[in-house]
């Protein structure tokens, strides 16, 4: 079971071959992420429900799993795709993606995105104001 850590964000990362899982640890080791890791959708759903993720890195062949997520929650999502594949940007944005990235991705880039979707979701929930 996944307690909650104070100060740490959770990053599940969804559908990645492992070089792509190691890369990520890789990448985002050091910083005050939690990684979790779901093979498959039904893992995602299963970590999604019980870890609460505060942002989400979707390789490509797990898109299907997009508009689930979202009846779910609101959490930013990063998709990950290759660059042969022209297609792949707009499907993922058009299925509830937040970002595309092509692999190989850019390290500094990633972090970047992750930081300013992290800043946008906060931002969007300071702001709301509770209806009377």
């Amino acid at each position: 079971m996944n307690l909650p850590q104070p100060g740490v964000t959770k990053i599940l990362i969804v559908g990645a071959d492992r070089p792509t899982c190691d890369v990520l640890s890789q990448v985002l080791a050091g910083s005050r992420f939690q990684l979790l890791i779901a093979a498959n959708e039904r893992e995602a759903l299963l970590q999604f429900s019980t870890s609460r993720p505060d942002l989400i890195i979707l390789d490509m062949n797990s898109w299907d799993s997009l508009p689930r997520i979202h009846e779910m929650c609101s959490v930013p999502i990063i998709a990950l795709g290759r660059p042969d594949d022209p297609e792949a940007a707009v499907e993922s944005l058009d299925h509830g993606a937040d970002y595309f990235l092509t692999k190989p991705f850019g390290n500094q880039e990633l972090c970047a995105r992750i930081r300013a979707l992290l800043r946008r979701k906060k931002s969007q929930v300071s702001t709301l104001v509770p209806l009377s």
